[in-house]
């Protein structure tokens, strides 16, 4: 991470074009590896796929000893389905093993990691609808297995999105203090909420409710539902959640968005001003700029995805967010990635600069799409920074001196003893020893009186006439 953005004069155009054609080998060459770098099995595997998926793929927890295996059983595209789908069936053996012998955490961590093998091995898929739902539906239905023994706060939930029902799961951190703020997670067009699950650790560790969502045409809701941003009215179901549990804070809530989700996150803070906060991890900013130069196979997956739509351009033509940026009053963090291939960095740039004094740039010069590669950090980056979006910082600052002063002045207990020893004055007015306790009152009264108010409820520092009320959400874009 940088502290300045790079110029736009540093961007290559050439960067974004499209791959330029292989050249033609021999068939000696074939065998023993073209460019004299070797036969094909004596080649670095960091060759078939890029370092940047492979920190995709340590973020999915998959095993190192896995990922070499599996890419070393790829030779052409057509190997990716089945060497993945091989490495999940190895799991679920293990996993079955563990049951039987009792490790019951062993067993669930060997079907987490299944169910992410059937993911991997459906990013590459070869478009058949069939292939696609049995691969989502296994990794759905491990996924499902193995996390409630893995997360034991976290659950399966729907939320209501008009006459359709939206599958998330949502973590609730037992230590953390009651009611929690909520960070809602949307994915990419690849990612799942299984995935983005597993990114949450330093969230939940700073003490915010998390749920992550497969939003209309992603996930589990890609089968029936055409991939569109037009969907932001998803927000009503969030809060529909948040009002019926009494463990979530309603007036805190931000959503997070990864890729083409981070338009639907932007898409939905400009309509609904209760969104407290807005996460905007490589953002798409006018796509039809752009889609015609995303790599093919990702181009046909993507595709695929949106349903009906004749060409990427097509699919994502809706994505763009320059046209409504300036209707968003909330904070907005920002994510970019230098050497990002399949959404132009400058995308992210123009997000933030339209956005002015609202956003908040983190920029990684030599981080790929999503800076994979970079995720703890600015997963940390982010839950620091809903500390300020939501004004907690400054009751953090207030509360913590009046806790110390209350810690070392209770044991005293001065308030019961202070009144019987001022009405004995009359009583005894030629002993002069108690004129100095008279004193005592003024002194110690009032901050005692303060700080044991404030020891029993924190929130009674908002609630003082004298003190300034929080700043509070704008609802009027929804009532």
């Amino acid at each position: 991470m940088t502290e300045r953005s790079p110029d736009n004069d540093d961007l290559q155009a050439s960067s974004w074009a499209a791959p330029a054609r292989p050249e033609r080998v021999s068939p000696w060459q074939r065998l023993f590896g073209a460019r004299g770098s070797g036969p094909r099995w004596g080649r670095p595997q960091h060759r078939i796929v890029s370092d940047d998926f492979r920190y995709r793929l340590d973020a999915m927890l998959i095993p190192q000893a896995t990922t070499d295996r599996a890419l070393g059983e790829v030779q052409r595209i057509n190997d990716w389905v089945g060497a993945w789908n091989r490495a999940a069936q190895r799991f679920l053996a293990e996993s079955r093993r563990d049951d039987q012998h009792g490790d019951w955490m062993r067993s669930a961590a060997a079907r987490r990691n299944a169910a992410m093998c059937y993911h991997v091995a459906n990013l590459l898929s070869d478009d058949d609808p069939r292939t696609i739902r049995t691969l989502r539906a296994s990794s759905v239905q491990a996924f499902s297995q193995a996390i409630p023994k893995l997360l034991f706060e976290t659950r399966k939930v729907q939320l209501r999105w008009r006459t359709r029902e939206l599958q998330a799961y949502l973590c609730k951190p037992e230590d953390a203090e009651r009611p929690m703020p909520l960070v809602c997670l949307l994915n990419g067009a690849t990612t799942t909420k299984e995935e983005l699950l597993l990114w949450t650790a330093p969230l939940c560790d700073a003490g915010y409710a998390v749920m992550t969502l497969d939003w209309p045409g992603t996930g589990e809701a890609a089968g029936n539902l055409k991939l569109s941003s037009q969907c932001d009215d998803i927000t009503d179901g969030i809060y529909a959640l948040a009002v019926n549990d009494l463990d979530l804070d309603q007036n805190h809530i931000a959503l997070l968005g990864v890729s083409i989700g981070s338009s639907v996150a932007l898409r939905a803070a400009a309509v609904d001003r209760r969104i407290g906060a807005v996460i905007a991890v490589s953002p798409p900013f006018e796509p039809r700029f752009w889609a015609s130069n995303v790599p093919p196979q990702a181009a046909r997956h993507l595709v695929a995805l949106a349903g009906q739509a004749a060409s990427l351009p097509f699919a994502l033509q809706d994505f763009g967010v320059s046209d409504l940026l300036h209707r968003i009053k909330c904070p907005v963090m920002v994510v970019g990635a230098g050497q990002d291939q399949l959404i132009p960095s400058s995308e992210s740039m123009h997000v933030a600069a339209s956005l002015g004094d609202l956003a908040t740039l983190i920029w990684y010069e030599q981080s790929a799409h999503c800076a994979y590669d970079q995720i703890p950090d600015w997963m940390d980056v982010a839950a620091q920074w809903l500390f300020g979006a939501f004004g907690f910082e400054e009751a953090i600052e207030e509360e913590i001196p009046i806790v110390e002063s209350t810690q070392v002045e209770s044991p005293v207990t001065p308030v019961a003893e202070v009144p019987v020893e001022v009405e004995a004055q009359p009583q005894s007015s030629s002993t002069p020893e108690p004129e100095p306790v008279a004193e005592a009152p003024i002194v110690a009264a009032s901050p005692v009186g303060e700080d044991v108010v404030i020891s029993v409820d924190p929130a009674a520092i908002r609630q003082d006439p004298q003190s300034e009320p929080p700043p509070t959400n704008d609802r009027e874009g929804k009532e």
